[in-house]
């Protein structure tokens, strides 16, 4: 008989007193402890945290002790709170985007730490491959389908220069700009770009660029979704629409028509992946989760704003 690690004892000895058991009379322990970290909120990644409580809600789990901590887009406060989760050894780790999911990753070495919405964990370093690899990392990736949105825009209107805001040091926006830029040079279309350090930067990024551009792409960049309002404010003003890879966002920032991932739905595949942790799995044992099947996308059309911009929206949005 193989010994069980401590890891695994205390895990196992959290889920007998956390999950419903119709056919057990086994006396709760103590309820299992899930650290949840965020670079920063707003509509997407409190989309993405609900996701993960309804997932293991409906999965049986009835007493969890989440710590849910916002890191206000602060690399060094993501650090905290990953020390934090350590010092507390939380059951579970979890990170909603990179900048989070890899300051626990580098602090938390002896538990599971699971990565959410991170569009390239292998760029972000925090895995080799999408494939299972040893280690305590594992997670969901939200990697958009940068070239259709692109497509879109170009189908939506003749275009010749599309902006696109973007913060160097978040992993992610990197990641999505190059691959917007891959896009553009291949259906001949310039890309106009902007850099931000900083929420309060988007604003006078948008008066910059909003003059310049036919119209303005906004990937799952952290940084510029928290503040996307006062970015389609700025380009509705200069009469330039605005196209984010953010559904969850889209309704209540401006945002004239919006195609991605359902943030949501990437909170539920976390929630999945947490609970077969809980069940016994190692991270080492689970490969990336993609979000890439049908019922994962999501669309938005504003169309007060279609008509104002004068947009032909494809019937595939339709």
């Amino acid at each position: 008989m193989k010994k069980l690690s401590i890891l695994a004892l205390i895990i196992s000895a959290a889920v007998i007193g956390c999950k419903k058991n119709k056919t057990s009379t086994a006396t709760q322990t103590r309820p299992v402890s899930i650290g949840i970290a965020k670079i920063i909120t707003h509509p997407a990644l409190d989309s993405i945290e609900q996701g993960i409580k309804d997932e293991l809600a409906e999965r049986g789990y009835t007493d969890i002790r989440y710590n849910v901590q916002n890191a206000n887009g602060e690399l060094s406060t993501a650090s905290t709170i990953a020390n934090m989760f350590r010092n507390e050894k939380v059951d579970i780790a979890v990170g909603i985007a990179t900048p989070t999911a890899l300051a626990l990753a580098n602090q938390i070495k002896d538990r599971p730490v699971i990565f959410s919405a991170v569009t390239d964990p292998v760029g972000a370093g925090l895995h080799k491959s999408l494939d299972a690899e040893p280690g305590n990392i594992a997670g969901v990736s939200d990697m958009a389908p940068v070239k259709a949105q692109i497509q879109l825009i170009a189908d939506l209107k003749p275009v010749k220069r599309i902006g696109h805001i973007y913060t160097p040091s978040e992993a992610n926006g990197v990641s999505m700009k190059d691959m917007a830029q891959a896009a553009c040079d291949e259906m001949g279309i310039e890309l106009v770009l902007a850099t931000v350090t900083n929420t309060s930067e988007i604003k006078q990024a948008a008066e910059i660029l909003a003059p310049k551009v036919d119209a303005i792409y906004v990937s799952n960049d952290n940084t510029v979704v928290a503040a996307l309002s006062s970015l389609t404010e700025t380009a509705t003003r200069y009469g330039v629409p605005v196209i984010s890879a953010d559904p969850s966002s889209a309704p209540t920032s401006g945002v004239t028509i919006a195609y991605g991932i359902d943030n949501y739905q990437t909170g539920r595949a976390t929630g999945i992946m947490i609970s077969q942790i809980l069940e016994g799995a190692k991270p080492s044992e689970l490969p990336v989760k993609v979000m890439d099947q049908p019922h994962e996308l999501a669309g938005y059309i504003d169309p007060e704003l279609v008509k104002r911009f004068e947009l032909t929206v494809p019937a595939y949005m339709e």
